[in-house]
């Protein structure tokens, strides 16, 4: 188990991933649920001694510093990767138990293709989208559903003397044509190993050797070694073909989703500070009763009549706000939505839709601690297991390639292909490149996993695995190729900085990169030009509006000779990046300078300004 940490995916640029959690576990980012140690986790956590936390030192009348939890009481800091108006004023100064929360963006990152009519985004950029989203569970679990089940398929169950029980199951789907291209195929996979990982992945059929000039090698084989090498191909099976083998994978599958939440509500009288305290409260308060009948409809259970509260029938308590606090185990990752500064609410339908996503996304952090991560972990390792044991056929690779030339169509011959040629242009999962990226919240460079889709750009941070920024590919609309690195401009002109690491030193995983940005997004390469004009009161010759949108160029004067045009977008002047001026700014640069450089996007091809 130890080498998993190590794990890399042979070929990132054949290989496209669904969703964030896939691309984690190809690059072994995140929690590895065996090597978790079991640990009092929280109010047994809290009261027991804690020699390496004393928690985070903050609390307030509602809260008090705890030993292992962490609480939220307003205004935390929000980690912005790229360079826009909430990062100019340079990095924030926290402490270091201090809990940060992400961008609602990244915080609903998930899904990176869409392969159901899932709803990816809207139009909007992100500073107009809702705050309040809910943060995802493992949506990716439904690739099984949308994609094999009530298909032709194959599965493949074994036990990894090193891994442990696996299951795989492969479909090969016809994509669309396109134009006057052909239509082509992909090979959708989905590899799930012991209590490790699952990978949700599609390899396009070009990918693999040609048919022809080389012995018979399972076609099921190939693909794994593309893959995932490290999983030995000799300890797998053919499933049974029964419609059981698919329910129990599907069941197994949707495990990690939850459709319905169940939560409980104390009340805490002043002065109390115990869960037993609150346990035996036997009557509530008018502020109390009046909370319950906000948030949702009060059922009373049947035949339940011990807890009434003692309100005379004829008073009527209104209050109108709510002040807010939160406290986790430090085990349990941050959630969103943010809680604003003061943390009071008024009592509204905001609030209300803010308490709900809060309460929800509460939930579903608690499943993504380590504590239930092992649980979980243990029961879908105890599932695979059965099916590898008891849905398998008799003889161990028996017909693997006449399974495969049943189901996926044709032979499983290939000829060896050494150098494959990435495919860039009509893969809709996600390509992955091995990243620093400059945070520009704390002024430091962080390791990532840069996953680019059809439908969206993520930045998975390592080793945690975490989406730390998402962007849909709707929203960039340039890049620029600098000394100090790729730079991407997306929404208002919003920057991120990032390079693309590399062990050979040359500029080839660089270069994929800006094809892939430029076959999956409506952005353009920025140009560099200068200006220069003869004395500070000749005219510039161009007008421009807030965010550095050339609204009207005088022909023949000195920015239409130096290229700019109408729909032109000005990213970056002189050293700035216009997303942090104002433009009262722009025009103070403009008017004080006679020779200005400029940073500029072109037009789209109707002319139009590209926008986020």
């Amino acid at each position: 188990m130890s080498g998993f940490s190590d794990w890399r995916p042979p070929y990132p640029r054949l290989i496209a991933f669904h969703d964030c959690l896939s691309l984690a576990s190809a690059w072994s980012l995140g929690l590895n649920p065996s090597l978790i140690d079991d640990r009092p986790t929280g109010a047994s956590q809290a009261q027991s001694p804690c020699e390496d936390d004393s928690g985070d030192g903050k609390s307030n009348e509602m809260l008090a510093s705890c030993p292992a939890f962490r609480n939220e009481l307003g205004s935390e800091p929000t980690r912005r990767l790229a360079l826009s108006r909430h990062t100019k004023d340079g990095p924030l100064e926290v402490h270091e138990c201090e809990s940060w929360m992400r961008e609602h963006t990244a915080a609903e990152a998930g899904i990176l293709e869409d392969v159901s009519n899932v709803y990816l985004g809207g139009r909007l950029c992100a500073a107009r989208q809702p705050k309040n989203v809910i943060e995802p569970q493992d949506i990716g679990s439904y690739y099984y559903r949308h994609c094999f089940a009530g298909r032709a398929h194959v599965e493949y169950f074994g036990v990894d003397e090193e891994l442990g029980p696996i299951a795989v199951s492969m479909v090969r789907e016809a994509t669309e044509k396109k134009g006057d291209q052909p239509g082509s195929a992909i090979y959708r996979l989905i590899i799930r190993i012991s209590d490790l990982r699952t990978m949700r992945v599609a390899v396009p059929e070009e990918a693999l050797s040609d048919a022809g000039d080389r012995s018979t090698r399972p076609l099921m084989r190939e693909l794994m070694e593309m893959i995932c090498p490290r999983v030995s191909f000799g300890c797998l099976r053919p499933a049974l073909q029964s419609p059981r083998v698919e329910e129990l994978l599907m069941k197994m599958d949707e495990q990690p989703i939850y459709t319905r939440y169940k939560v409980g509500i104390m009340f805490c009288r002043a002065g109390q500070s115990t869960e037993e305290h609150m346990y035996n409260n036997e009557h509530s308060s008018p502020a109390f009763d009046e909370f319950l009948d906000f948030i949702g409809q009060r059922v009373r259970l049947k035949g339940w009549d011990q807890y009434k509260s003692f309100l005379p029938a004829i008073l009527a308590f209104v209050f109108f706000y709510f002040s807010v606090a939160v406290s986790r185990s430090k085990e349990v990752p941050a959630f969103g939505p943010l809680l604003p500064k003061g943390a009071t609410f008024s009592k509204c339908a905001d609030f209300h839709d803010w308490l709900l996503t809060k309460i929800i996304n509460a939930e579903n952090a608690v499943h993504r601690s380590k504590k239930f991560a092992t649980m979980a972990a243990r029961t879908r390792r105890e599932a695979l297991r059965d099916l590898a044991e008891n849905y398998v056929g008799t003889h161990q690779n028996e017909g693997p390639s006449r399974i495969a030339s049943r189901f996926l169509g044709g032979s499983v011959k290939r000829r060896e292909r050494q150098n494959p040629k990435p495919f860039l242009a009509n893969t809709r999962g996600a390509l992955s490149w091995l990243v620093d990226v400059h945070d520009h919240s704390t002024n430091q460079r962080v390791s990532c996993v840069l996953g680019l889709s059809q439908d969206a750009l993520v930045l998975l941070e390592r080793p945690s695995g975490v989406a730390i920024f998402c962007t849909p590919t709707h929203s960039i609309i340039g890049w620029a190729n600098t000394d100090m690195g790729l730079k991407i401009y997306y929404d208002h002109g919003d920057m991120l900085l990032l390079r693309c690491c590399t062990e050979s030193g040359t500029d080839v995983e660089l270069n994929l990169l800006l094809q892939r940005l430029q076959a999956v997004t409506r952005g353009d390469e920025a140009k560099e030009v200068v200006l220069r004009r003869s004395r500070l009161s000749d005219s510039w010759g161009f007008h421009v509006q807030d965010e550095g949108v050339v609204t009207d160029v005088e022909m023949y004067q000195t920015a239409w000779k130096a290229g700019l045009r109408q729909g032109s977008r000005i990213v970056e002047i002189e050293t700035f990046t216009v997303a942090t001026l104002s433009f009262d700014k722009i025009s103070e640069i403009l008017s004080e300078r006679d020779t200005v450089r400029l940073l500029l996007i072109s037009p789209a091809n109707d002319g139009s300004p590209r926008r986020g």
